[in-house]
């Protein structure tokens, strides 16, 4: 028998999808001034340095030997969703793997993904999950830790997980500067749940660039690009003032991004 705090929604008989169609779709610091191009005309942007915040929390697996990821990496889990099993026995796990995949559709595209990337890399055990569907229903205990409300699913945790958009109100450059400094902590987290679309960069401008409150600029981060607003831009600090930018795109594309480097291409008013 499983043991969660959260209730399991009960969806029987949603377990594969066709082998076919699902084949066919996707798997799924300092500042410096420069030109940029961008549809065929020159813009002026700054490469700052900046943190990303997100309205997360971390996740730890449950006490057992054997531990099991069921949620896909970027993927939305509903409220009530089991992200990770435990069980002291690979049966155990194997059970866990098939009472979630019989009651959310989510797990058993998850298994079967596996399935097909262990047949294509020769790793066997990668699909002993899925097999798992198929077997007698013999019951061995296992325990899940389940998403307390729909979240995106990410299995990487740096242990700053407690910096929540809340840190960012009225934040000054000199706070910035400190936050700029923390070191990933190994917390033993098995991965983080992110509630919110929406993620935040904050950054430290030169006081002279103007940056308004709702405003839009466009920050280009190493491997990809995204449209932001001003959510908060703070007063002048020998020469260098607090921004912070909303985004509401891209959010799976930054799960991973803590402190780091952008270029910010503020947009005309």
């Amino acid at each position: 028998m499983a043991r969660t705090g959260f209730v399991m929604g009960a969806a029987a008989g949603l377990i594969l999808l066709s082998a076919t169609a699902w084949l066919a779709s996707p798997l799924q610091g300092g500042e410096t001034a420069g030109p940029v191009q961008s549809a065929g005309s020159a813009e002026k942007a700054l490469t700052v340095t900046g943190i990303v915040i997100r309205d997360e929390q971390a996740v730890y697996a449950p006490e057992g030997e054997y531990t099991l990821a069921l949620a896909a990496e970027g993927g939305r889990v509903a409220a009530g969703g089991a992200v990770i099993a435990a069980a002291n026995t690979r049966e155990g796990l194997m059970c866990a793997a098939r009472d979630c995949a019989r009651n959310d559709a989510g797990v058993a595209r998850e298994l079967a993904r596996r399935a097909v990337y262990a047949a294509a890399a020769g790793r066997e055990e990668l699909a002993e999950p899925l097999a798992a569907l198929y077997e007698p229903a013999v019951d061995e205990p296992y325990e899940l830790a389940a998403a307390e409300s729909s979240a995106v699913w990410c299995a990487h945790s740096d242990g700053l997980e407690y910096l929540s958009p809340d840190v960012l109100n009225e934040v000054d450059a000199r706070t910035l500067h400190d936050m700029f400094s923390l070191e990933p902590v190994n917390s033993g987290a098995a991965g983080k749940l992110v509630s919110s679309n929406i993620w935040y960069f904050a950054a430290i401008l030169p006081a002279s660039q103007s940056a308004l409150e709702g405003s839009e600029a466009l920050l280009r981060f190493e491997d990809f690009e995204a449209t932001a607003r001003v959510s908060f831009a703070g007063g002048a600090e020998s020469g260098e003032r607090a921004v912070v930018f909303a985004v509401n795109e891209d959010l799976t594309r930054a799960l991973d991004l803590r402190v780091c480097e952008a270029q910010v291409v503020m947009k005309a008013d």
